[in-house]
């Protein structure tokens, strides 16, 4: 994972969704999984969420720790939830009688309620190609009732109902994989995610949200309480799990392969498992068996990623040429950071990830330095922007002359606030406090062009223009 040091949090809402106050257990990583997803999401969105943890600790009547629309619904149907609210909004925005705003609609649930009772809604909105993300959290048992295994809880570990005996060694089986069996729909994208790498699993989050169609995330939820680990631990025994390769961080987007942490030499399994109450049992036998399979499962997610391998190579290797290209152009000097990044956005319309890293390579400079210039700045972006740029001018003459109003039909028509982008990347609005050009406000800018005397008449057929243009 990328060092982004103290520079992260610029990176991340401040905004909660998801608000503190909840009932979750001490060190829950599940918790912090769902206020990471919330901060990603942002209050367009429906959530209907599953019976589980994250059911009882947020919606004790009459209180709740939701700051936007979320539903509770039975262990079995928040997919099917999800998705006929994902349709019910659909017809009435073809009858005219609701403006389609890009509502993101959401379906929530643990391990149980996902790979097991709540597999076969999940199954059928997937194969139905509904627009709609599904995020499943995975504690790895079913902990809010007593810590009884699932189908997602690993080989070895003991639980209520596969306890660890003469007999039998806890659970007999090997977990099940829904994040391949999301991927065998043939759905646009798939990705895993862990809180313990809170950058990456908003990016992936926010970028299921954009795409079109079904997209499901499935994310490593520690649980201090059913793993019987120190609430101190739970964010280390998280990035343990990705590090050694029992949960392996990736994305599958339209049939891609992607490894998104590459944590290059895997550490051995017996460094996740030790520190684990669950497996205290486990034998060097049984270690050895778990660490075999661990190998074999991640040179497999790895082959598969070697598929797609010259294609993402050749688009690295022509990224960092035109990295290297823009740099060449201030004489590869440092002090040029500014001018450099202002290049790369302009190239490819916001800062990718990837292009920051080049940047870092090719320079010198430590990547941390390269995201605090980037987020120090409000005109570089590190989120992928719209094909047409709407700036409007909120200054004092432009607001006395009516921008609020304007700015308000620009959102009503493209579904989006100030600062968001549309999910077809087509338009992204933003407001600014003052362009210096008073006598010609309301001003609105498309681009870089200025368009003076802005009305709510003139913006409508604006955005009917570009919308055309495409």
């Amino acid at each position: 994972m990328e060092n982004l040091s103290v520079f992260a949090s610029r990176l991340v809402s401040k905004k909660e969704y998801f608000t503190p106050g909840h009932r979750a257990c001490q060190g829950c990583a599940e918790a912090l999984a769902v206020r990471l997803v919330a901060k990603a999401l942002g209050n367009n969105v429906v959530v209907a969420s599953a019976t589980g943890c994250m059911e009882i600790v947020s919606s004790p009547l009459p209180f709740t720790n939701w700051g936007v629309p979320w539903i509770h619904v039975a262990f079995e149907n928040a997919a099917a939830v999800a998705t006929g609210a994902e349709s019910g909004f659909k017809a009435l925005i073809r009858k005219g009688k609701l403006e389609d705003k890009g509502t993101v609609f959401l379906g929530m649930g643990g391990d149980g309620g996902t790979s097991d009772i709540g597999l076969q809604a999940l199954s059928g909105a997937l194969e139905r190609g509904h627009n709609f993300l599904y995020v499943c959290y995975d504690n790895e048992a079913y902990m809010n009732t007593g810590i009884q295994r699932s189908s997602s809880t690993p080989f070895g570990a003991s639980t209520t109902t596969s306890p660890a005996g003469k007999v039998k060694a806890g659970q007999v089986t090997w977990k099940k994989n829904m994040a391949e069996i999301a991927v065998a729909h043939n759905i646009p994208y798939v990705a895993t995610a862990c809180p313990s790498y809170p950058i990456d699993l908003i990016h992936k989050v926010q970028k299921a949200a954009r795409i079109k169609g079904p997209a499901y995330v499935h994310v490593l939820s520690v649980c201090p309480t059913g793993w019987r680990i120190p609430t101190s631990i739970a964010v280390s025994i998280g990035r343990l799990a990705v590090e050694t390769g029992v949960f392996p961080l990736y994305e599958v987007e339209n049939g891609k392969y992607k490894i998104t942490v590459d944590v290059g030499e895997l550490r051995p399994v017996e460094e996740y498992l030790k520190p684990q109450g669950r497996f205290r049992h486990l034998t060097p036998e049984l270690i050895e068996k778990i660490q075999k399979r661990v190998t074999k499962e991640y040179e497999k997610l790895k082959a598969k990623t070697k598929l797609e391998g010259f294609e993402m190579e050749t688009g690295l290797k022509e990224l960092e040429n035109k990295i290297k290209e823009i740099v060449a152009k201030y004489d590869n000097d440092k002090g040029f950071l500014v001018n450099i990044l202002q290049d790369v956005q302009a190239e490819y319309n916001y800062l990718p990830r990837e292009a920051m890293s080049s940047v870092s390579k090719v320079l010198g400079v430590p990547i941390s330095r390269i995201y605090a210039v980037a987020t120090f700045y409000k005109a570089f972006s590190l989120e992928p922007r719209g094909k047409y740029q709407l700036s409007l001018c909120m200054g004092t003459a432009c607001h006395v002359r009516g921008a609020p109003r304007i700015g308000d039909v620009i959102e009503r028509k493209l579904g989006v606030k100030a600062g968001e982008t549309t999910s077809d990347l087509k338009f992204t609005y933003e407001t600014v406090n003052c362009l210096g050009a008073c006598a010609l406000g309301p001003i609105l800018v498309v681009n870089g062009e200025y368009h003076g005397h802005m009305t709510i008449s003139k913006a409508e057929k604006l955005l009917e223009k570009l919308n055309k243009e495409g």
